[in-house]
């Protein structure tokens, strides 16, 4: 890793630079073909949700910002910051890669070509989310590291499933009748299992969080006052309902996984 370090400090920074300035590029419809919203608008389905719901970018941007920052103004000497150069900074280059070209397969429409590729973001991800897990010291400062990472990984969870959403419209299934509101509150359904899932077996509680801001943008783009031509008053209650059982199981899972922390530093 030291002799890699040197190059990985300036790469990542580079690279984050760069899918900053693609991401202002391609929203404003400069260079590539069609911008994000464009094309997702081009698909329409039932469970895309509400346009403010994608605002979390910006959020998991700043994150990011605070991740690469530890390089900077973590001592060498540090074990912090040591673990971070040795286990997570060699496998942000990936996913920094991952995302920009994402944003351009999707935005020039290659669809089974996004599909595959943010889902291989999701795991180079998961990698890095189950490092912090599995590694105590990298727990510490959780704002820069465990934070961002886990409301990344959360995001990619969903945003993996609409992806697979829009690749199915593209191929001809119509997903704004009957279909789409099984297709919608099913995969509702998966994403809550899946964050509740990976939050008890990472213990990230940024995982879940994002689950629930995405149903609540399902919520939202169906809900009386939306414009959305095809909203669904089954898939609004099902979201509503969702919602709730998900928040509750969400501060249940908090409290037990508290206690088992509790209990463990008591031994």
């Amino acid at each position: 890793m030291n002799s890699f370090h040197k190059y990985y400090r300036w790469a990542v920074p580079v690279f984050f630079a760069l899918l900053l300035l693609l991401n202002y590029l391609s929203a404003a419809g400069i260079i590539l073909p069609a911008t994000q919203a464009e094309v997702s608008d081009k698909y329409v389905n039932l469970f895309a949700p509400a346009g403010i719901t994608f605002s979390i970018w910006a959020v998991i941007y700043i994150g990011m910002a605070l991740t690469i920052s530890i390089d900077f103004i973590r001592p060498k000497g540090d074990r912090f910051g040591a673990l971070y150069r040795q286990l997570i900074l060699p496998r942000m280059i990936e996913w920094i890669a991952l995302n920009i070209v994402w944003i351009i397969c999707w935005s020039n429409e290659w669809l089974l070509a996004s599909l595959i590729v943010i889902l291989l973001y999701t795991t180079r991800i998961m990698k890095s989310v189950e490092a912090i897990s599995a590694t105590p010291t990298l727990r510490e400062n959780p704002w820069f590291l465990k934070y961002p990472m886990g409301l990344h990984f959360g995001w990619l969870l969903v945003a993996s499933m609409a992806n697979l959403t829009t690749y199915t419209v593209s191929q001809g299934v119509d997903l704004t009748g009957i279909i789409g509101i099984i297709w919608t509150v099913a995969l509702m359904i998966v994403v809550a299992a899946l964050s509740a899932y990976y939050y008890t077996k990472l213990g990230n509680e940024m995982i879940m969080p994002v689950a629930l801001w995405a149903i609540l943008g399902i919520f939202i783009k169906h809900s009386p006052f939306s414009s959305f031509e095809y909203k669904s008053n089954i898939v609004m209650y099902v979201a509503a309902v969702l919602f709730v059982i998900s928040a509750v199981g969400f501060v249940q899972l908090f409290r037990l996984q508290k206690e088992q922390r509790a209990k463990r530093a008591n031994k």
